[in-house]
C-alpha cells in the first residue's frame, strides 16, 4: 500500500462526513458502498488524478522544450504569474488539441525571440472548450496564412453545428474579447440602393489575432496587412 494512503483515506473520509447524514446516506446509495470504503475510493481517485496531472504537465513541458530546441533558442525565465497558472491549467487537460495549444503557449512564453506573453492569455486559453479550440485552429489557416485583424470567423461546415451552438460560441468569443461583432451591409451587383441586406457577424480582434499567434508555433506572417477589411460581397462597417 502507498505509505500516504492511510492519511489520504482518513482525509477523504473526513471530507465525506462533512456532507451531513442525509447527503452522505444518499451518496452511499449512489455508489453502493459505506463511507469507510468511499474514503478509500476517493483517495484512490485523488492519487490517480495527481498522477495524471503530473503526466500531462510533463508532456506539455517536453513538447515546449522540443519546440525551443527546434528553434535553436535557450528558454528565458517566465514570470511566476504566467508560468504557475499555465502549468496548473494545462495539467488539467485531456484533449490532445488543447494540450498542444498549451505547449505552444509555453514555448512562446519561454522564447526570448518572442514578444513577452500577456498573463491573461493563459486565462483565455483556460476558458476555451476543445470545440472552440478546433474552431479557432480552423481560422488560424482559414485563408492560407496567419490570421488577420478583422478576419471573419468561420465555422467548419463538417462540424455541422446547430445554430444555437454557433450563437453561444460567438457570444463566448465576444465576451473573451477575441472577436468583435460588425455590421455587414451587402448590396446587389447592380448597386441598387434599395437592395441592401444588413447582417452581423463576428471578426477577429487584435487580441484574438495575437492570442492565436501565441498559441501556435511561429510562422512567416508576411507584410502587415491593412486593418480596414472590405468584404468582396459588401461593405463592412463598425457596429
Amino acid at each position: 500500500m502507498d505509505p500516504e494512503a492511510p492519511g489520504e483515506i482518513a482525509k477523504a473520509t473526513g471530507e465525506l462526513a462533512k456532507l451531513g447524514t442525509k447527503a452522505l446516506e444518499f451518496f452511499e446509495k449512489l455508489v453502493g458502498a459505506p463511507a469507510e470504503q468511499l474514503g478509500g475510493l476517493v483517495a484512490d481517485e485523488l492519487a490517480f488524478l495527481r498522477a495524471k496531472r503530473h503526466l500531462t504537465m510533463a508532456r506539455v513541458l517536453e513538447m515546449a522544450r522540443w519546440q525551443l530546441e527546434e528553434r535553436g533558442h535557450e528558454p528565458r525565465v517566465v514570470p511566476p504569474r504566467t508560468l504557475v497558472p499555465l502549468l496548473r491549467s494545462s495539467s488539467l487537460e485531456d484533449d490532445d488539441d488543447l494540450i498542444e495549444r498549451w505547449a505552444d503557449l509555453l514555448a512562446n512564453a519561454a522564447d526570448p525571440a518572442a514578444t513577452v506573453l500577456p498573463p491573461h492569455f493563459v486565462h483565455l486559453l483556460a476558458e476555451l472548450s476543445p470545440l472552440e479550440v478546433k474552431i479557432l485552429d480552423t481560422n488560424y489557416w482559414a485563408k492560407g496564412q496567419a490570421p488577420r485583424v478583422n478576419q471573419q470567423i468561420v465555422f467548419p461546415p463538417d462540424l455541422d453545428l446547430p445554430p444555437d451552438t454557433v450563437t453561444v460560441i460567438k457570444e463566448h468569443f465576444l465576451r473573451l474579447g477575441t472577436a468583435r461583432e460588425r455590421l455587414v451591409v451587402e448590396r446587389s451587383r447592380w448597386d441598387n440602393p434599395s437592395d441592401v441586406r444588413p447582417s452581423t457577424d463576428t471578426y477577429m480582434t487584435v487580441t484574438g489575432v495575437e492570442f492565436l499567434l501565441a498559441c501556435h508555433a511561429p510562422v512567416d506572417q508576411g507584410p502587415e496587412p491593412s486593418r480596414d477589411v472590405n468584404d468582396e460581397e459588401g461593405t463592412i462597417t463598425e457596429r
